[in-house]
């Protein structure tokens, strides 16, 4: 079921100097466990942000469980593959830096097994990324955790109204990888809300004389990374109440190219295909839109660089990796990007309106070679119905 949020930190305090403690002891196969850390100690009221200050807000994906929140999560979602295998999505949110990038991501890092970074390293490691006012910091590490299992983070860090929120989805490296198009559309979708909004149906503050419930961590990493700040003695819960659904998807039409296997669409696609190849391989074909330029042509590119194993690019160099296709739906931005392990990433960008479309295949360099002409087929096939929504 959908689930959107949008929530504000009311009176999380920043935390005394604590290490963290490393994650809990083995753990099935199969399934991926949250690591622990120590409550973190409450510092005064007075260094929490004032309540009522800004939100954001995001809408998550179908094939996301929602959990229920926590102390220190805002929201909470868990996603489990066929094999049983769950990959754990969290929410939260810090006063000021928090640490600051480079120490976050050096936690992250930590839980994966990799070694810390320095600061020169750092736009290597980390997608920048600015829309609605938003600066969004991404990352996607690859490791092994403990217990000897490869184990990827996909995560972004947004410093907003004086607070650090931390999205992430952590899990088995296979898992994680499957819902990176979900986690992609997930983070698309946040943006920021008014100052003091209404949040209906919100629990009521307990009292002060109450001492919140030990805290889990589910950033604890390597030692020495910033402490977690603590809600503060009598701080309000948070919000869990819904609100309006995300506006639905405009109806498309297309001609499939031959040889192109259709699938059920779920989630934030709209579309989905399989391209078959002769020796048993296949790409992957998907259709996407979302609200607004989605983080912009360059944001999304130096993801999908990331996928394939390129380095990102920077702005003046774009147009270099960019052609336009005049196409009856408008124009499309195309990318060819072909990555040094085999794996291509061929993407159309469509600006129509309030929305922004994705036509996006993945696949061996190959076959992806050899449906380029297909691909644009589809492209110039595809009708777009007049959006009736707000």
């Amino acid at each position: 079921m959908p689930s959107s949020r949008s929530t504000s930190l009311n009176a999380f305090a920043a935390a005394a100097a604590l290490s963290l403690l490393a994650g809990c002891g083995p753990e099935p196969v199969t399934y991926y466990e949250v690591p622990h850390e120590e409550p973190p100690r409450p510092a005064p009221p007075s260094a929490a942000p004032q309540a009522g200050s800004p939100a954001l807000h995001w809408h998550a994906p179908e094939a996301w469980t929602e959990k229920p929140a926590s102390s220190m999560r805002l929201d909470s979602f868990a996603y489990t593959a066929d094999d049983g295998s769950v990959a754990d999505i969290s929410v939260i949110a810090f006063p000021d830096s928090a640490g600051g990038l480079l120490a976050n991501i050096n936690r992250w890092r930590g839980q994966v097994g990799l070694a810390p970074i320095d600061e020169a390293a750092l736009a290597t490691v980390a997608t920048r990324e600015d829309r609605d006012d938003l600066t969004i910091w991404r990352v996607d590490l690859a490791g092994t955790a403990e217990g000897g299992r490869a184990t990827r983070i996909l995560g972004a860090i947004i410093p907003f109204a004086g607070q650090s929120w931390f999205f992430k989805m952590m899990g088995p490296d296979a898992v994680v990888r499957s819902q990176r198009e979900n986690f992609d559309a997930f983070i698309a979708s946040i943006h920021p809300m008014a100052a003091g909004e209404a949040h209906p149906g919100a629990s009521p503050a307990p009292s002060s004389e109450t001492s919140p419930a030990p805290a889990t961590d589910p950033h604890a990493g390597i030692p020495g990374a910033p402490p977690l700040a603590a809600p503060a003695a009598g701080a309000p819960a948070m919000d869990p109440s819904a609100v309006p659904p995300p506006p639905a998807s405009p109806e498309i039409r297309y001609t499939t190219p031959e040889g192109w296997e259709a699938h059920a669409a779920g989630g934030f696609r709209i579309a989905s295909f399989a391209v078959p190849g002769s020796e048993g391989e296949a790409a992957d074909v998907s259709v996407i839109t979302l609200a607004g330029p989605a983080g912009g042509e360059l944001a999304n590119v130096n993801r999908w660089r990331g996928q394939v194993g390129l380095a990102p690019v920077a702005p003046d160099a774009l147009g270099q990796t960019a052609r336009s296709l005049a196409a009856p739906a408008g124009t499309f931005r195309i990318h060819r990007l072909d990555g040094p392990s085999g794996q291509s990433i061929l993407a159309a960008i469509l600006p129509a309106g309030e929305r922004t479309f994705f036509i996006k295949m993945t696949g061996p360099t190959r076959l992806v070679a050899s449906q380029q002409a297909a691909f644009e087929a589809f492209l110039q096939s595809l009708q777009i119905a007049p959006s009736t929504g707000n």
